[in-house]
Formats: structure tokens, sequence, C-alpha cells
């Protein structure tokens, strides 16, 4: 295919100097018009035009299509006289509608029509009372890398179209024209002219209002950015996103949030941002962190890093850290039942053992659980003890179950004691006693605590999960300490605390996400490995942990991520399309029911804290 060649312009003919260096720039290379799409150099395109309308316009009816990706939409409004033939365009219409009426096969059908027939007798009456009358004339140009992406695009748009009750037709043999009318020149060729003209009243056309910009302002929060409406890459176009997450009730129940993004679009920096930015709001804030992202912001603002890898930190996991007698409302059951701190957190030391010993049946569990309660009396420690009266070096460890499990088994003929004590050697004198084999020495007392993992990374996956399981339920332990402190605990790279041979492991996440609304505590889940999630072993959960987040910021997905995402969320094609393309740094959140196209922003001084890599 060859480029037209472009007809001299008038000014050339009349002698007028151009500037020939500013149109060689913004000349395409290469423009060729087909019978169905056009080529912009490496580009492909396609002019479109709007020939049906909703009968029933309501405000801002064409912003829906104003913020598509890959879509420009010209609006041509020319003054018309002949209010006769749009009240003759309206009279055909309402006797389209009396006719269903009368051949209505459902008392649905029948209520539709009888709702369109009395709308066109309100825009009658608007005409006869000398309302102005107007010619619209609305172009699309869609453009792609590609044939193949053009294509999809165009069927993705014609999807969005018919959804508004719209209907969309390719200028077929007119795309020179086309995109005539889709410039920014104000033409408007004949032939597209007749094509997409429609008479309507000045109200319709007022009320299409198709440049409106998208925003979130709570009037008080953080400030994570701009809503992006404009179509190139540095554009913004909206309004300042202002969010006040700590504003619960109504569409917005809970402070919680989910995060969900490929590896290397910005998940970890919009993470920093927004703990950084509520940290100076006065929010405490708890990071767990496995890829070492957060040392340099910690220790810039005089927080508390610890490495919870091993060596002096450690968190006990058979010391229990709340004292309070714990209702367990689960949703599911028909009644409430009230547990003691020791008989609450037996439970979480179940889900530690099976997921640091996989191998755990049922009956080794309940011979397990038995010499650790007993472990636990040998220390005076009963369904009834206070916590608060026992020091962190009071407080049984891993070492002393193995010693009781050793005692058993040189007493008793059960083999199985022999056997746990086996399973539980490392932990208490080998090569994992690091972790967990002494009193706990970590404090959550400064305002920014993370709680580093990074050096567990090469580690096998029974230990990573133990391990984050343990940090998970110290951490939570410390956000229901004070119901009226705003706590923030951040849980990065969720998906290393999914097993599906242990679901009570996420279930524990999925409870923790419930109860927040509680406190004053906000939980930020993240997470690039979304199918995870809904592995059918764990999926309910997995499910419940993303519905009940108020706020869900979703980065650029992969296709198998965004399948998943799409179908649990109901994204439009047009959202869907947006989170494979978008550049590194947007996305889109969704804040109880409002979506909005976010760039996320940092101020030069903010820089310094949002480096990662441990420096």
């Amino acid at each position: 295919m060859f480029p037209k060649k472009l007809k001299k312009s008038n000014s050339a003919a009349k002698g007028i100097k151009q500037n020939t260096a500013l149109l060689e720039h913004i000349s395409p290379i290469a423009l060729d018009f087909g019978k169905k799409e056009m080529i912009f150099g490496e580009r492909y395109a396609q002019g479109m035009v709007l020939v049906g309308y909703p009968l029933k316009a309501g405000p801002a009816w064409l912003s829906a299509l104003s913020g598509l990706p890959g879509v420009i939409v010209s609006v041509h409004i020319v003054p018309g006289n002949d209010k006769e033939a749009l009240i003759k365009s309206i009279n055909r219409s309402i006797e389209e509608h009396r006719s269903r009426l009368s051949n209505a096969p459902n008392a649905y059908l029948e209520q539709e029509a009888q709702d369109n027939i009395k709308d066109g007798y309100k825009l009658i009456k608007k005409i006869r009372e000398e309302q102005n009358v107007f010619d619209m004339v609305v172009t699309l140009l869609i453009t792609a890398d590609d044939k193949e992406g053009l294509d999809r695009k165009t069927r993705q748009l014609q999807a969005t179209l018919s959804s508004f009750s719209m209907k969309g037709r390719i200028a077929v043999d007119e795309q020179e024209q086309a995109l005539r009318a889709c410039g920014p020149w104000a033409i408007l060729p004949e032939e597209i002219y007749k094509m997409g003209k429609r008479n309507m009243s000045s109200e319709t056309v007022a009320a299409s209002f198709p440049f409106v910009s998208t925003t979130l302002n709570d009037g008080k929060g953080i400030i994570l950015g701009k809503a992006k409406t404009g179509k190139n890459k540095d554009a913004t176009g909206g309004g300042v996103i202002l969010l006040d997450m700590w504003n619960k009730g109504g569409v917005r129940p809970n402070s919680n949030w989910v995060i969900l993004a490929m590896s290397g679009t910005g998940k970890s920096f919009t993470l920093k941002l927004i703990c950084l930015r509520e940290y100076i709001q006065g929010s405490k804030v708890i990071v767990i962190d496995p890829e070492r992202e957060n040392k340099v912001l910690c220790k810039s603002v005089a927080g508390n890093w610890i490495n919870a890898a091993g060596g002096k930190s450690k968190i006990n996991p058979l010391q229990i850290r709340t004292n309070e007698m714990v209702k367990e409302d689960d949703e599911e059951e028909e009644e409430e039942t009230t547990l003691s701190p020791l008989a609450l957190h037996l439970q979480k030391l179940k889900v530690f053992m099976k997921l640091y010993l996989q191998e755990l049946s049922v009956i080794e569990e309940k011979f397990l659980m038995k010499a650790v309660t007993e472990t636990y009396a040998d220390k005076g420690i009963t369904f009834e003890t206070d916590p608060r009266s026992l020091t962190n070096e009071e407080w049984p460890t891993l070492k002393d179950v193995w010693e009781k499990l050793v005692a058993k088994s040189e007493k008793e003929e059960e083999q199985l004691w022999k056997k746990l004590a086996l399973l539980l050697e490392d932990a208490a004198i080998g090569a994992d006693s690091h972790l967990w084999a002494g009193p706990t020495t970590v404090s959550a007392d400064a305002d920014f605590t993370v709680l580093d993992i990074h050096d567990l990374e090469d580690a096998p996956d029974n230990i990573k999960r133990a391990q984050y399981f343990n940090i998970l339920t110290w951490a939570w332990d410390i956000v229901k300490r004070d119901r009226n402190e705003r706590i923030i605990l951040v849980v990065d790279e969720a998906w290393i605390l999914v097993d599906p041979n242990v679901p009570e492991s996420i279930n524990f996440l999925r409870n923790t996400s419930k109860r927040t609304r509680k406190f004053e505590g906000s939980l930020i889940v993240a997470t690039q490995n979304v199918k995870d999630f809904m592995d059918p072993a764990v999926a309910r959960y997995g499910e419940a942990i993303i519905n009940n987040a108020t706020y869900k910021l979703l980065l650029r997905q992969g296709e198998k991520d965004l399948e998943v995402i799409s179908n649990l969320m109901h994204l439009s094609e047009a959202e869907t399309d947006l989170l494979l393309n978008v550049p590194r740094g947007e996305g889109l959140l969704i804040a109880g029911r409002e979506k909005v196209h976010l760039k996320i922003e940092a101020a030069e001084y903010e820089m310094p804290y949002m480096i990662g890599g441990g420096r």
C-alpha cells in the first residue's frame, strides 16, 4: 500500500508562508486510507460514526465514551431550525413503542415501552416550549499498534456502545472524511454529516457533557495522585485524588485495601507512598516486608526495622499476646462462642504447626497439641491465666515442647512421640531454632515498624509460610491492643501465606479483614499472584478478602490474573483493556462504588523515602 499524496493546502496555493518544520514534525511518515481503516506510519486507525443514540439521555450521557483508552471522540454541533423534522422523528419512535406495548410478552417489556412513550411526549413538549434544535454528529477514531489490536478495540467499543444503548457504524470507503471529522480542525465533511446527523434539543445536547472530569475528593486525607482522563501518556486531565480512608460508613464500611499488580508496575512504590503519607497524618504503621522494600523508609522516619528472619529478633509462637475474651462471630455460624486467650491462641498455634510440619496427620496433630497443652501447664498456664501477668521470658517455647516430646518418647511406648520429637527438632535445637527457640524480643512501640523476612527468600516454603503466619498473628494482636488507635497493617506479597493444604492460614487473613472494622485499623493486602488466592482449596477465603476491601487498587495485570480479576470484580471491557496496557504507576482505583483511572504521583521531596533494595 502506498500513502496518498496530500493535496496542496489553500495557504500554499495563495502564496502564504508555511511553517514547514512544524508540518514535518506533526505529519505522519505515511498516511494510507483503506476501505475500513487507515494507517499512520506504523499505527492503525479506524473512523466510526455514532448512528444510534439512547432514547432517554441522562446527565453526562456521552461521558462514557470520552475516557475510553485508544479512542478519540469528536463532537460536532450544528445549529438547526427544523423542529418539525425532530418532532416527526420522535413521533415515529412513539409509534414504534406503542406497537411494542400492544405486543409485549411480559410486564417488564410492557413497562419499558410505557416509559419510553412518556419520555417521547415530554421531549415534544420541551421542543414546543421554544427550545432550540441542533444537529449533532459524534465521530470516533480508534487507534492501535497493529491490525489485530485495532479489530479487538473495535469489538470492545461496539460492546461498550451497545451497553449504553448506542450504535456505531464504521465509515466504509469514507475513512479519509472520518479522519477530517475526528481531527481538531472543526471540519465536518458532508458525507459524515449525512451519515451521523441527529436532531436534538438544546437540553439534550447540553446534557451530553462529554468531557466530564473523573475525580475523588473527600476533602481531607492523603493525596494519591491525579485522575487520568487524557489520551496521551503524559496527560492527566482529571482532578486530584484526595482520599480519607478512615471515613467509614455507607458504601465504604471499612478502611481495608487490596492492591493487585504484576511485578514491576509500581505496587511497592504505591504501598510506601500510602504508608508514608498516613504516617505523617498520625497513623501507626506495621509492615510485613518479604522483599526488603521498606528499610530505607523505616529508618528515615526513625522507625523500628526488625530482621524477622532470625538472629536476635524473635517472635515466640507460643506466647499469648492478647488478654481479651474474644467472641467468634463468623457469619456462617448461627451462635457466638466466647474463647479464653489460651483457647484462641491454641487455634492459631495449630495452623502454625500445620504450615511448618507439612506432613502432619490428624492423629499426629492431636498428640502434638496434647504435648503443647501439657507444656503450658508445666509453666502454670491454664485457660484462666491472664497473659498480662507473665513476662516474655516466662512463656514456653518450641524448645520446651520438643523436650516434652523427648521425655514422653522415653517414658511411653507410643512411637508417635518419638516421631513428633524428630519432626520438631530443627525448630527446637536445629537449623530453624534461630527463628522460634527463644522468648519474644521484638516490640511495636515505634510508630513505624517493619518486619523484614527477606533473608528467608531461599528458605523452603514451609518455613516461609510458618514465619509469615507467626508474624501476622503477632501484628494483628498489636492492632487489637487499642481500639481507638489508627493502625495500618500491611501484608505484602500475601501469596506467600497461601497453602492449599492448610486453608486455615488464609482463613485467618480473611477473618482479620472482617474484624478490622471493629477497631481503628486498616488491613492492606498486596499481592502479585492473585491466581493463588483463587485456588479451589482457598478460593472462598481469597475471594472474601478481595471483596471485603473497600479500596481496591489494580495496576497492570497479566492476562491470566486479569481474567480472574475481571470475573471477580465484573470489570468492563474498557477497564480490562486499560489494565492490560496501563503504564507503570497507573491503575484503576475502586473506592466503594466509584472507579477512577489513577496516576500515582509523589512529590520530589518524598522520593528519597521511596528507595528500595535495603540501602
